[in-house]
């Protein structure tokens, strides 16, 4: 007996007659490669929404094979900026939106309901 269990014997069994002057297969080159195509069109888009546009152009992909490829291609997506509404006057007369009641000094209360919506 070697002390050795079956299952090593056979595997390294295998692995010697197997061709190991082979170079090792990509399988994830064609990926990494529409992956590429996309940010380069779309660099804010993350693993879940990349994984959407290749499922439009007709890929089969798994989100997780995806956020991988990505992962090893160490780009992450840029983070997008923000739209600020700043007050601006009103378009068509120019003026802004006046403070209707300034003047008006509450003496008690429920007197003077105030919201701001912005």
């Amino acid at each position: 007996m070697i002390g050795l269990p079956r299952s090593t014997y056979y595997r390294r069994a295998a692995d010697a007659a197997a061709d190991l002057d082979a170079p090792p297969v990509d399988a994830d080159a064609p990926l990494r490669e529409a992956i590429t195509v996309v940010r380069r069109s779309h660099p804010a888009y993350g693993y879940r929404r990349v994984t959407h546009a290749l499922r439009r152009e007709g890929l089969v992909v798994n989100k997780k094979r995806v956020q991988r490829v990505m992962r090893s291609l160490l780009a992450p997506p840029l983070p997008r900026r923000r739209s600020w509404q700043v007050a601006e006057p009103d378009v068509v007369t120019g003026a802004w939106y006046p403070n209707r009641r300034a003047d008006c000094i509450p003496t008690g209360a429920d007197q003077l309901w105030v919201a701001d919506l912005t």
